[in-house]
């Protein structure tokens, strides 16, 4: 919430929570009593500033949108005259959630990524003087935080110790997922553990054992390392994902990886785990 954002980050930037309007978040896992954690960075700092910001698409030159939506992605140079002036702010990355490869190139870009508007990524924050000032963004309006040019907001404040099926640990009946279970970051990552959630919290309802997905998945060994690594080994400095950092090196040396998705559907089926989000099987 907003107190949080104040002391560990650069105040309220107005994300997509919107506290003001709809209230602070609150954690049913710590009201039940259960002890959480934070993240902490190599430096002891808690927490991480988001590191994306989303500016309207309808501000924006129509030629960048165009190659954009052609791409999916574009890297916008910085004028010379601002790198110096954005060199402190453009630090604030290593304070962000995401990894060291390609900040160096972000430092003389601005790298976006259409998800439907125009993201950037691994930015925390960008004064907007200094965005105007940027060819084809003379006229750019934040939408997401709506303060984005002078803050963002705070994450891993809040963190559930779960095990592999994804209930809270010393709990019968709470399931979590997202960010709420582990430093993992990113939509994939939210999608894969919200979805296991929800589906052992239907089983739980139904008097079914959890699914707990074996190590010899992707998502089975995502939500397995995590686990060892923050709850074990209390490595809450790192964050984790399935496109680069450490879990995707090790996902790749156990030959997890695999582009194929008549592969991804072999070896699914060949475990018995065809349809199971679907209750086949249960």
């Amino acid at each position: 919430p907003q107190g949080l954002c104040t002391k560990y980050g650069y105040g309220c930037a107005m994300c997509v929570l919107r506290c003001p309007t709809f209230g602070a978040r609150v954690s049913i896992a710590a009201k039940a009593g259960v002890k959480e954690g934070m993240s902490r960075k190599a430096n002891g700092q808690v927490g991480s500033v988001s590191g994306g910001t989303h500016l309207l698409k309808e501000t924006v030159a129509p030629e960048l949108v165009k190659e954009l939506e052609q791409n999916g992605h574009i890297l916008i140079p910085i004028p010379e005259h601002l790198k110096e002036k954005l060199a402190p702010k453009t630090e604030l990355a290593h304070n962000t959630v995401g990894h060291d490869e390609g900040r160096s190139k972000l430092r003389e870009y601005l790298g976006v990524v259409d998800d439907g508007m125009f993201k950037f990524m691994q930015r925390p924050f960008m004064p907007l003087p200094f965005l105007r000032q940027v060819e084809g963004l003379e006229k750019a309006v934040y939408y997401d935080p709506i303060s984005g040019g002078s803050g963002n907001s705070v994450r891993f404040l809040s963190l559930a110790p779960r095990d592999d099926g994804m209930r809270v640990s010393g709990m019968e009946n709470l399931f979590v997922g997202g960010e709420k279970q582990g430093l993992m970051v990113g939509h994939p990552e939210a999608h894969v553990t919200g979805l296991l959630a929800g589906h052992n919290a239907a089983r739980f309802a139904l008097g079914i054992a959890p699914l707990v997905l074996p190590r010899s998945t992707v998502i089975g060994e995502g939500i397995a390392y995590t686990r060892e690594k923050i709850y074990e080994n209390g490595e809450v400095h790192v964050r984790y994902d399935f496109m680069a950092g450490t879990l995707y090196k090790q996902i790749r040396e156990l030959g997890l990886y695999e582009l194929d998705p008549s592969a991804v559907r072999r070896r699914v089926a060949e475990l018995g785990l065809e349809g199971v989000m679907a209750g086949q099987g249960m």
